[in-house]
This record gives structure tokens, sequence and C-alpha cells, in this order.
């Protein structure tokens, strides 16, 4: 056992075996999208019913947020990230076993969506527990930036492996293997709690932290606020991925019509772009704004704001130059705040309440997502052109800046007592 007051050197085995399982939900998740062709004409179902897999999983993840933080901060992160890994896992395995039913199917595809919840609520028990200050914003940055590579390994792999095996129900189960391995190494996490600062409480006195209750928290100014920071974000987030390549291959006026392969490029580059926006927000979080997410929040809201913007101009759209650099800029702009996002929890909320709080504000952020993208379908529709889509994601992206800068920040340290260690157990 290290000494008092010391970090861990274990902290990385325990950010590994995080991200890992984060990375592993997410692409069990987000693998079935490439494959909605193949499994509509398996099944014998139409294209609108197999859109259902997707869109059902999302919702159950908003749902499941909102709970799953209790169960964190109640029984721990690590059984937290064992039951969303075998909520992932055991489903894909089962797969090829289910015939040609949808039901059961869509069956899976609701333990799926279950899974991210559970795994996601201890980014910040892990980040405020087992990092000190000045690598808090690096650790939550590998832990959200392995979120976007879990969907980037999906959406490439699950074809492939289709293609390779002949059967889009084996490429499932073997996209699992990723979650066994996940198991294997949370299993091995330490059962002792690491003795370590639990993090700076920020936003308010250390005083209110101790005395603080969830019900209590949720009557906060500072927690709406973070909500509607949530929100906007995964508006951002999921409008963004959703319409932005529809919109690149769209025909003239709807879209600006590119080819099929040039917009499929350009889509992976957004996505892609988003691990590395993570990553650099958390080294920018720490080692240039000390902490001060707020800062790191405005700068993502506004770039995503107007280069979003920007891509619906003659002037940038008809120059591939100024097309691929802000479409860039777009999607690096949301990811970007996503270690300030749990910067946040982690400096406004006493430790024993980030998991449930963290949860909490998931859950509305996810509905938030998919608010983005059904009203951008709706702007669509009656418009006829995504133009309205995208200005509608500029315009949170505007609104998320401002309520950004609105947060105040305060030096207030919390450090945990015997009575209030989060077990890793």
């Amino acid at each position: 056992m290290e000494k008092s007051g010391a970090c861990p050197r274990y902290r990385w085995f325990v950010l590994t075996a995080a991200s890992v399982a984060i990375m592993s939900c997410y692409m069990n998740v987000v693998a079935y999208a490439p494959l909605l062709g193949q499994i509509a004409a398996d099944l014998n179902i139409g294209m609108s019913l197999a859109m259902n897999l997707i869109s059902v999983t999302y919702i159950v993840t908003a749902l499941a947020l909102l709970v799953s933080g209790f169960f964190c901060d109640k029984y721990g992160t690590k059984p937290a990230l064992l039951f969303g890994l075998f909520l992932s896992v055991v489903p894909a395995m089962l797969v090829p076993l289910i015939g040609r039913s949808f039901y059961a199917l869509l069956a899976v595809r609701l333990l799926q969506g279950i899974a991210p919840a559970f795994v996601l609520v201890a980014v910040g028990p892990i980040t405020s527990f087992w990092f000190p200050a000045k690598e808090q914003g690096l650790a939550s940055g590998l832990m959200m930036g392995s979120l976007s590579l879990g969907a980037a390994v999906g959406l490439l792999g699950a074809p492939g492996f289709a293609k390779i095996m002949g059967d889009w129900q084996g490429a499932i189960a073997l996209l699992s293997i990723l979650g066994w391995v996940g198991i294997v190494l949370v299993s091995l996490i330490r059962r002792e709690p690491p003795v370590l600062s639990a993090g700076k409480g920020l936003s308010l006195p250390s005083t209110v932290q101790e005395s603080l209750t969830v019900r209590k928290a949720l009557l906060m100014p500072v927690t709406w606020a973070g909500a509607l920071i949530f929100f906007f974000n995964a508006w951002g987030f999921h409008a963004l991925y959703a319409l932005v390549p529809a919109y690149l291959s769209a025909t003239p006026p709807m879209g600006i019509g590119l080819t099929a392969v040039v917009s499929g490029k350009l889509s992976l580059a957004l996505t892609v772009v988003g691990i590395f926006a993570v990553l650099a927000g958390g080294v920018v979080l720490d080692r240039v704004f000390k902490g001060n997410f707020r800062i790191v929040m405005a700068i993502g809201f506004l770039v995503t704001s107007v280069f979003s913007y920007l891509i619906l101009l003659p002037a940038v759209f008809q120059s591939p130059t100024f097309l691929v650099l802000s479409l860039l800029l777009a999607g690096w702009g949301i990811p970007f705040m996503g270690s300030s996002t749990i910067a946040f929890c982690v400096s406004t909320y006493p430790v024993t309440m980030v998991g449930r709080m963290l949860g909490w504000l998931g859950g509305i952020g996810t509905f938030g997502g998919a608010v983005g993208v059904f009203m951008g379908n709706v702007a669509i529709a009656r418009t006829g052109a995504f133009n309205l889509a995208i200005e509608m994601i500029s315009l949170t992206a505007l609104a998320g800046f401002c309520l950004s800068l609105m947060l105040r920040r305060r030096s207030t340290v919390l450090l945990p007592s015997k009575s209030n260690v989060l077990s890793i157990q």
C-alpha cells in the first residue's frame, strides 16, 4: 500500500481497464449502424423498422444514465464497470443463436443500450479518486476518447468482419471479444481504495459540499446550468454525426452533392478527429487553464458554432480546402470539451455523489442528442434542405458558449474523510 497522500502507480492500469470497458460498450452499440441494410434484408423487414435497432438503444442509454450513477456510488466503480460489460458482451455472443427474430434482436439491443450508462458514470469517480488534480483532465480525456475510438472501430470493423465471415451475426459476436478482455482487466483491479484528495470543489464552498444531498443538488441553479450544457453538447455531438454526412451527399439544393466516396471519407474524418480533440481538451484543461473547465467548454462550443455554420456557405463548400478545414473544426469543438464536462461534475459535487450527478446530467444530455437529431429531421422534412437543421446545431452551440461563461470557478478543495471514501471494489 502506498503511503498516505501518494498517487498510486497502478492508477494507469485502472484507467486502461475503464477505457477498454468504455470502448467495448460503445463499439457494440454502433456496430449495427453500417449493417442495417444486411440486417433488414436478412430479417425481411423494412429499413424504417430496422432503424429502431439504433434509436431504441440511445433512448435506453439515456434512461439508464438516470439510475446508473446511484449504482456506481453505492457499490463502487468496479461493479459498475463489470455490470456494464456483461450487459454488452453476453447479448452480443447470443446474436448468432437468435435466428431471424427481429424481436429477439431488439431485446439484445435493449440490454446493450443499458451497458454504456454503467461504464460511463465510472469516469467521474475514477478521475476523482485515482488521479491528482494536475492529471484529471488527461485521465478523463483518455477515458472519454475511448468512447469515440470505440465508435470508430465499430463503424469500420463491423462491415469488415461481416464481409470476411459472410454473416453479420458472426461479426457482432466477434466484436464482443474486446469486452471479455475488459472484464478480465477490470476484475484485476485492486480492492483497496486509493488514498487521494477527492478532487477540487471549484464551484461551491466545501462547507456547502459536505452537507449537500442529491435532492439539494438538483435544486441548485448550477445543476440546471450544467444540465443545459450537457444537453447542448449532446445535441451538437449527435446531430453533427447524424446529419452532416447526409448533407454532404444529398443533391443540391438539399445538400452539396458530393460523391458517396468523398462524403464517406469526410464523414470518417469528422468522427475520427473527435478522438484527438478529447485528448487535446484534457491536456489543455490541465496544462493551460489549470482546471478552469468553463473556458475549455466555451472554446469548444464556440468552435463548433462557427464552423458548423460555415459549411452552409457556398464560398466554403465550393472550396475543398475550406470545406475540409471547416468540417474538421466543427467536429473538433464539441469533443474538445468532453473532459471539461467531467471536470464540472468532479469540481461541483462531493465525491460520494459524483457518479449520481454525472449519470443524471449525462442522461439529460443523451436526451438532448435524441432531440437534436429529431428536430433536425423535422426541419429537413419541412424545408426540403439541411440548412435549418445545421443552423440549429450552430445556435445551440452558441447558447452553450454563453452559458459556459456564466459558470463560476472557485478554488476550494474538498478532502475525503473515512466515511465518504468511494470504494473501487
